[in-house]
């Protein structure tokens, strides 16, 4: 368990991978900000936050549980097919994995395509993604992508998204393999806001295009 505390006057430009740990599911890893470091809903200078030109902040593969934290990547001239919050389990078992209550903001530039906000992949098991705000993932008509699920072969992902808000991206949420089911999810001036989101369980979900 890691808890981030205290106010920030710079930001965190440190890029972290998180694996090789023995989890399950009663013991797995925790990330979190509390009190001054944590975020009320809008972007805060003074909270915890990385910023980073990295093609991946947060990279994630053990089962895992992050809440309230504040992500920003620029990049320019990148085909980046990773993500701010990155997570991928080729080989890793019956994962389960709960992002939440997360503000995911891009800086897209020149020749950039492919980018993701929060992006979950190549697992077996469950992802659940809730509470989370991903905005300005958009670069011309270049492939960009505020939430995104894909699978490969055999590997099924289940994500489950729930109450989350993507703006002003290319495509606000989208399937390349596996269940994608969105609930109560918002897609506010994106080029298209549900892509390939077909599964029967999906509902309540709001665009201002198809």
């Amino acid at each position: 368990m890691a808890e981030i505390g205290g106010t920030w006057t710079g930001a965190d430009t440190t890029a972290v991978t998180i694996d090789g740990w023995t989890t399950s599911n009663e013991n797995y890893i925790k990330i979190y900000t509390t009190g001054d470091a944590r975020h009320s809903g809008f972007w805060n200078e003074a909270a915890y936050r990385q910023r980073s030109q990295m093609l991946l902040i947060l990279r994630i593969r053990t089962k895992y549980n992050n809440r309230w934290l504040q992500f920003k990547q620029t990049l320019n001239n990148q085909l980046n097919k990773y993500g701010a919050i990155y997570c991928s389990f080729l080989n890793i078992p019956n994962v389960y994995l709960i992002i939440s209550n997360n503000l995911v903001r891009g800086v897209m530039s020149g020749t950039t395509n492919s980018s993701r906000g929060i992006c979950v992949e190549y697992m077996t098991g469950v992802a659940i993604i809730y509470n989370n705000c991903v905005w300005d993932y958009i670069n011309e008509a270049n492939d960009c992508v505020g939430f995104r699920i894909g699978s490969a072969g055999t590997i099924s992902t289940s994500g489950y998204y729930y109450n989350n808000t993507a703006v002003n991206c290319y495509r606000g949420y989208s399937r390349g393999g596996g269940k994608f089911s969105a609930v109560n999810c918002l897609a506010q001036n994106c080029n298209d806001g549900f892509y390939d989101i077909t599964t029967a369980n999906s509902r309540n979900n709001l665009s201002d295009i198809q």
